[in-house]
């Protein structure tokens, strides 16, 4: 099984590029919506082997991470396919070593 992490995060610059009806999300709008990342994976996943968790850390403010027997594409297919539907961007850690947990 393996272990993915993406760090978290929104950008409204980024969110607005080519397409100009987003509203900016306000904090509170942007940390429910990291909040329910973990209950929308897991019926994206409807797996019971897979398990999705959000952690806060000291490098990068909010991670998600996705245990799964998934193949790693298949799995980052899923998280994009979340994240788009939050307003959230990812990206993927390349090294676990990186991350330390608060």
């Amino acid at each position: 099984m393996e272990r993915i992490a993406y760090r978290i995060f929104y950008d409204y610059e980024i969110m607005t590029q080519g397409f100009n009806f987003h509203n900016e999300l306000s904090n509170k709008e942007i940390e429910e919506n990291i909040n329910s990342l973990p209950s929308e994976l897991e019926t994206m996943f409807d797996d019971e082997k897979t398990t999705v968790s959000i952690s806060k850390s000291a490098k990068y403010k909010d991670l998600l991470f996705v245990n799964s027997e998934l193949d790693e594409d298949e799995v980052d297919k899923r998280v994009i396919n979340a994240l788009k539907g939050l307003s959230l961007f990812g990206e993927k850690l390349e090294s676990l070593d990186e991350v330390v947990i608060k």
